[in-house]
């Protein structure tokens, strides 16, 4: 999950509370604009989901409809559907979040991190076990808010995703393999391109962009203690260390 950088207020939701109803959060021009702000993946888990069936992608009420039901029992649709409170969601995580209260009713904590709210990076709770066998999320440095969500998301136990994280584990290994030829070779060119490449992976726009900046800086850090030392040992020669941008967030490159 990478923070989300929300887009201004689609024309259909920009209207007087009294003319909302149920169905404006699936309107043309607001399912739009949530595939654009999240480069067509699912606001939770990354997975591309802009080319889904409408069965397989479902518009998500961060805060759940039932939540803004008033005195009747008759949901308020101004607030549900307000622009703030909706993101794009694949089918798995719109399940396993269905009609779940993303905040402790008693103590206010935040159970379920909201990826476009620009105060709370969901990179600074939500971690990454590297795994070759069982790749999966965790929380990160006991981030109880990257716990919770990924509990109540379900996503460790998602094996469309560890078999995701899996082949680009070996795409990515196979890059770092190049860039040990390259140098070694000392190729100038062809190592910056692929830390080129290695950065454009790490874009908001590329499918698990969190998974892939978490293992590409465990990666580089093994590119540097081990790899290029094995070099400069075979060759009695210094090697500069990688240095390689990694964007937070939002951040786009092409």
């Amino acid at each position: 999950m990478i923070y989300i950088k929300r887009e201004e207020c689609p024309d259909s939701l920009n209207k007087p509370s009294e003319m909302f109803v149920e169905a404006d959060c699936k309107k043309k021009d607001v399912k739009a604009a949530l595939l654009r702000m999240q480069h067509g993946k699912c606001c939770y888990c990354e997975r591309p989901i802009k080319n889904l069936s409408p069965c397989e992608r479902e518009v998500e009420h961060y805060f759940p409809q039932s939540a803004f039901k008033d005195s009747s029992g008759h949901i308020q649709w101004y607030i549900a559907n307000k622009w703030d409170n909706l993101l794009y969601a694949c089918a798995a995580c719109n399940g396993a979040k269905s009609g779940k209260y993303p905040i402790n009713r008693e103590t206010g904590d935040i159970e379920i991190i909201n990826p476009s709210l620009p105060d709370l990076d969901p990179e600074d709770h939500i971690d990454f076990v590297l795994d070759e066998i069982v790749p999966k999320h965790k929380e990160k440095d006991g981030s109880n808010i990257g716990k919770s969500t990924i509990e109540k998301l379900q996503l460790e136990n998602r094996n469309d995703l560890t078999k995701e994280f899996r082949k680009l584990r070996l795409v990515l290994d196979g890059v770092f393999v190049e860039l040990v030829g390259s140098i070694e070779n000392e190729d100038v060119a062809e190592t910056e391109s692929l830390k080129n490449s290695l950065e454009v992976y790490m874009s908001a726009h590329k499918p698990f962009a969190a998974y892939i900046r978490r293992f590409i800086r465990e990666r580089l850090q093994i590119f540097n203690d081990r790899d290029l030392p094995k070099l400069e040992q075979r060759y009695n020669r210094t090697f500069h260390r990688m240095n390689i941008h990694f964007p937070r967030g939002y951040e786009l490159r092409n």
